[in-house]
């Protein structure tokens, strides 16, 4: 019987063992996901600078075109 219990010990010892490692796979799988996106956000963020700091000189260069340099 003794043998019969460890048996069972083990079966429920790797049940345990494969929740947990289910688990730690979804964690480090959401935890990836979380990274991706604040990545994907600072890339955008870097986007939209260099789109504002593009604006400007497009902007300066067309009032330049229009009124000159001195103006």
């Amino acid at each position: 019987m003794s043998a019969r219990g460890h048996t069972i010990w083990k079966k429920e010892a790797s049940t345990l063992n494969l929740w947990k490692r289910y688990v730690a796979r979804r964690h480090q799988k959401q935890h990836e996901r979380i990274e991706a996106e604040l990545t994907r956000q600072k890339a955008l963020a870097g986007e939209d600078a260099q789109e504002a700091v593009r604006n400007v000189a497009h902007s300066s260069a067309a009032s330049q075109a229009t009124f000159g340099p001195g103006h």
